[in-house]
């Protein structure tokens, strides 16, 4: 039985101005691998594994997206994938190193935000480990604000460190995006 095919249509395709966020798929797989076994990625997630290996996307795909039900899109530019995010209560995304400083996140960002408080939620919840500059600067032009700092596990180091948690209100959202 292929779980990845009964989840498929828990995840809406949504569409940007320059991209489509879509489930992930068996051919995302390579991609996701190369991506995550980059320590420089992989430092600023908490719960994804170093070394990434084929076997914990085929885990993630067919165990953890079926068992969760989390949202969680690929960001593809017609060419395949760039990055990857999801928004449950939280928003979490990583990007592909390439693709920096291109506008990339905050868009399929936009676009995952507003289909999740069309959905009738009222807040969400995004954090960054301190020192992750880039993911600061999105979470901020999104619209979050700082709330507290707490202590988490990351894994590929196997350290604890400190994580800056960040909520972004349905009410805030609407102001700012209209």
């Amino acid at each position: 039985m292929d779980l990845h095919a009964e989840n498929w249509p828990l995840t809406p395709i949504l569409t940007t101005r320059r991209f489509m966020l879509r489930p992930y798929a068996p051919s995302d797989r390579d991609v996701v691998v190369r991506v995550l076994n980059d320590y420089d990625v992989t430092k600023w997630l908490t719960m994804v594994p170093w070394p990434y290996q084929p076997h914990d996307f085929d885990w993630f795909l067919n165990s953890f997206i079926p068992e969760t039900q989390h949202i969680v899109w690929v960001i593809d530019g017609g060419e395949g994938l760039l990055g990857a995010i999801s928004v449950v209560s939280e928003l979490g995304y990583w990007l592909d190193p390439a693709h920096h400083g291109q506008g990339i996140m905050t868009e399929a960002a936009t676009a995952a935000i507003e289909w999740y408080f069309a959905q009738g939620h009222d807040a969400l919840t995004s954090g960054y480990i301190l020192g992750n500059g880039p993911s600061a600067a999105v979470l901020r032009k999104l619209g979050f604000q700082d709330t507290h700092i707490n202590s988490g596990v990351e894994t590929a180091r196997g350290e604890t460190v400190d994580i800056q948690r960040v909520a972004l209100s349905r009410t805030d959202w609407q102001a700012r995006h209209g």
